[in-house]
């Protein structure tokens, strides 16, 4: 089983997988703030634009998902204000999101992300082909739901 207090009290750099093996990618690197992140093909060795790290917030079992180049947070469009049903994925340098990671049986290694403030989980869009880049977005939490069942590595 994974700890994540520990991992993020470490710094630990990881990639966040979805299930088709595409990874959350900054798609652009030094990028500005509301750069969209989106579902990549992963690269190795490890591409810079895909390392991501938990930053622990004052609340327990709550995180900040921090980008590991840009050092910006992972976030929404519309940030801090707007819906966030639906919303693209984003970083932000201002408006991060608190995340909390609720594993899924029978696995001990996989997650739903999930916004703590609205419960919404964070969702990877199927991929036509695989080497399709994708949207991922902020979406109700569906048991079981594939597209919302992430790794890390």
């Amino acid at each position: 089983m994974i700890n994540l207090t520990a991992i993020a009290f470490a710094g630990t750099l990881f990639s966040i997988t979805d299930f088709q093996g595409h990874v959350l990618d900054d798609t652009e690197a030094f990028a500005t703030n509301l750069n969209p992140v989106v579902g990549n093909i992963k690269v190795i060795p490890a591409n810079p634009d895909q390392q991501w790290s938990f930053l622990a917030t004052i609340t327990p079992n709550e995180f900040n998902i921090q980008h590991a180049l840009t050092q910006k947070f992972l976030s929404y469009a519309g940030a801090p204000n707007g819906s966030t049903t639906w919303a693209q994925t984003v970083i932000d340098g201002t408006n991060p999101m608190a995340f909390n990671l609720a594993l899924v049986s029978p696995s001990p290694e996989t997650f739903n992300i999930v916004d703590a403030k609205t419960g919404l989980a964070l969702t990877a869009w199927s991929a036509p082909v695989r080497t399709s880049i994708t949207p991922v977005t902020y979406e109700p939490l569906q048991a079981g739901a594939a597209e919302q069942i992430w790794t890390l590595a």
